[in-house]
C-alpha cells in the first residue's frame, strides 16, 4: 500500500527496457526462407467503374438497390440469403474463431484465415481490414484469389498504382478504430458478472473530452468502436476514378432517405 515512484524512475525504466529491445532487434538471427511462396501470375478479367456499397439492415439495402448499386456487401447472413444475386456479398465478421462452410456463396474477407478457408471460392472480396498499402500487396492477394480487393483507407492515393487490378477505395463511411472482446457495457453494468444482451437492443457512443462522438456496436459479442467522423472523399472522386475502378459507401447507422441522398450525391459527383 501507499507505492510510490517517481516520474524519474518510470523514465529511467522505460528507457533502459527500450535499449534492451533495441539490442534484441540488433542482434536477432535472421532466419532465411529456402522455400519462398510462390504463386501464379493471376490474370483476371477488369471490371468496368463500380459504384459499391457495405449495408447493415434492410432499409440500407432498399436504398441501394432502389439507386442500382453495383455490388452490395451486406453484414446480416440472413439478410445476404434472402437477396442473394451474383452482386451481393456476405460480409465475415473480422475475428473468427469458428469457420463455417458455406455453398459457393459471395464472400467478403476481412481477415487473413478466410482466405486460406475459402481458397476455392471464385467469389471473394478483400476488406480493408486487410491493411493493403501498396500494389505487392494487391498482387499478392489477387493471385490468391481475391477478385477485388479494398485499399487501406490511410493510404495516400497520390503514391499508389492500382490500375492493373480490381482495386476499391471506401469514400464514404466510418471506419473501425478498435475491435476488443472487452465489453465496456456488461462491465458498467453487471461488472463483467453475466451477460447482458442489452447491446441487441440499443445503440451506444463514447464522448471524448472534447465532445467527440464515437459509435459503439457489437458484432459476435465483440465491442467495435467507430471514428467519430465519417470518411468523406468527394472531393477527390476525379483523381480517384482515374486510379481506382471500385468505389464504396459504408453505410453504420444512416437510415433510408440518408442512404438515397448521399448515393445520389456521389453519383452526381461520379458523373
Amino acid at each position: 500500500e501507499n507505492v510510490f515512484i517517481s516520474i524519474k524512475d518510470l523514465n529511467e525504466i522505460r528507457r533502459t527496457a527500450i535499449l534492451k529491445l533495441i539490442d534484441i532487434r540488433e542482434n536477432k538471427k535472421i532466419k532465411n526462407i529456402s522455400n519462398p511462396l510462390v504463386l501464379p501470375n493471376r490474370k483476371i478479367k477488369k471490371e468496368k467503374f463500380n459504384i459499391n456499397a457495405l449495408v447493415r439492415n434492410k432499409k440500407q439495402l432498399e436504398a441501394c438497390l432502389k439507386n442500382n448499386i453495383d455490388n452490395i456487401y451486406i453484414t446480416d447472413y440472413s439478410l445476404y440469403k434472402e437477396y442473394k444475386r451474383d452482386n451481393i456479398y456476405y460480409v465475415l465478421p473480422r475475428v473468427i474463431t469458428n469457420y463455417k462452410d458455406f455453398n459457393n456463396d459471395n464472400l467478403l474477407i476481412r481477415e487473413l484465415g478466410s482466405i486460406n478457408k475459402y481458397k476455392d471460392s471464385n467469389n471473394l472480396i478483400g476488406d480493408y481490414t486487410l491493411n493493403i498499402n501498396n500494389v505487392h500487396s494487391l498482387e499478392l492477394l489477387n493471385n490468391l484469389n481475391l477478385n477485388r480487393i479494398c485499399v487501406s483507407p490511410e493510404i495516400n492515393i497520390d503514391n499508389i498504382k492500382s490500375n492493373d487490378f480490381n482495386s476499391e477505395i471506401i469514400v464514404y463511411g466510418r471506419i473501425e478504430l478498435m475491435i476488443t472482446k472487452y465489453c465496456m457495457l456488461n462491465m458498467i453494468l453487471n461488472n463483467d458478472n453475466k451477460k447482458c444482451g442489452l447491446c441487441k437492443e440499443n445503440e451506444y457512443s463514447i464522448k471524448d473530452e472534447k465532445g467527440r462522438i464515437y459509435p459503439v456496436r457489437h458484432e459476435n459479442c465483440l465491442t467495435v468502436i467507430y471514428d467519430f467522423k465519417n470518411i468523406d472523399l468527394s472531393s477527390e472522386l476525379y483523381k480517384i476514378r482515374k486510379k481506382f475502378n471500385n468505389v464504396r459507401l459504408d453505410f453504420l447507422d444512416e437510415n433510408y432517405d440518408e442512404v438515397d441522398n448521399i448515393i445520389k450525391r456521389y453519383k452526381e459527383g461520379i458523373i
